[in-house]
């Protein structure tokens, strides 16, 4: 496979120029079709678009920076797949996020939360399973996500934590912006898991079936099953199926809980062909791998859940209540005051 798609080597300053140029002429482009949609207010456009601007600029700079004493930096397809699936998933989100009453803007902010948290916990539990093979020689390989080595159970735990704690802080109800993200999960997991297979990590068990991949490198030896592809495919139908139940669930948070149903049973499946450590026998109860018993038991959770809270009802979310016009009688009082 192709691991590594290509290599960057040290930028001159005209290239540094026109990284910038292209940059801030895409943040301009994005703050004006935002204004234009009116998520901006006027006084606030110029500000917008100097902080736009100043984020690309600053971009181009560390790349020139960064090419000229590290070169040559080599571009990862595991890396870029995974930030097109969040890049993606914000984008999905953003045009779904007035049905659930959650203002665009902080889609931005909270994908910032869920990243950071999905990438964390994935990474950690990922090193926890695997120290003793793959790390205990060289710690400082943990550092080295863009080459695979992420789990999904560990990313959902550090993802939801993540989302949590910025609903917190905002003061956004936690069920309807599960349901927003669910979606984007679905199509950003099936992006992030092509990125598997073009680094050859996550690979399945020997067959000789018609599409069977060999990736030639140590880890996976000769043909065997392409179970990232069959994941990609698994979550590409959930998320459609996700976007087809979405206007006909009623209780804030089961569309969260579909997903994570089917994503379990998906995953359960995967695990007859899968052959790295999350397929390890679990000691507990040997016929199932440790991915199994943890996806099990997330299918029994989310089957709970929409059993016990299916009469509640929430969907449509009230329409935010517009700013009240201030009386003549306050009108007064501040111009006496002023």
């Amino acid at each position: 496979m192709r691991s590594t798609l290509f290599e960057i080597q040290s930028l001159s300053p005209w290239h540094a120029l026109l990284m910038a140029a292209l940059l801030v002429g895409a943040a301009a482009a994005l703050v004006w079709r935002e204004q234009r949609l009116g998520r901006i207010e006027p006084g606030e456009f110029a500000r917008s678009l100097a902080v736009a601007a100043g984020l690309g600029v600053a971009i181009a700079v560390v790349f020139y920076v960064l090419t000229r004493f590290l070169h040559p930096i080599q571009v990862r397809a595991y890396g870029v797949m995974l930030m097109l699936a969040f890049a993606a998933g914000i984008g999905m989100a953003c045009a779904r996020a007035p049905r659930y009453r959650i203002e665009p803007l902080n889609i931005i902010d909270l994908s910032l939360f869920i990243l950071f948290g999905s990438i964390l916990g994935a990474r950690l539990l990922y090193i926890a399973l695997n120290w003793g093979d793959e790390y205990a020689q060289d710690p400082r390989a943990v550092l080295n996500v863009w080459e695979g080595g992420l789990s999904f159970h560990g990313g959902l735990i550090g993802g939801v934590l993540g989302g949590g704690l910025f609903s917190r802080r905002r003061g956004i109800r936690p069920a309807p912006a599960i349901d927003l993200v669910a979606p984007s999960v679905a199509f950003g997991y099936a992006l992030a898991r092509i990125g598997c297979f073009l680094n050859g990590c996550c690979a399945g068990g020997p067959t000789d079936l018609p599409w069977s991949v060999d990736f030639v490198h140590d880890k996976v030896a000769g043909a065997v099953h392409p179970t990232q592809l069959y994941s990609s495919l698994e979550h590409i139908l959930i998320g459609l199926l996700l976007l087809w139940l979405a206007p006909r669930i009623r209780v804030p948070g089961h569309l969260g809980l579909w997903f994570l149903a089917l994503s379990s049973v998906a995953r359960s499946a995967d695990e007859v062909f899968r052959r790295d450590h999350s397929a390890d026998p679990w000691s507990w109860l040997p016929a199932l791998t440790q991915a199994q018993a943890a996806s099990i038991a997330l299918i029994v959770i989310s089957i709970a859940l929409l059993w016990l809270t299916r009469k509640r009802v929430g969907y449509p979310l009230p329409a935010p209540e517009a700013p009240r016009e201030p009386s003549k009688a306050e009108r007064k009082g501040r111009k006496g005051r002023s």
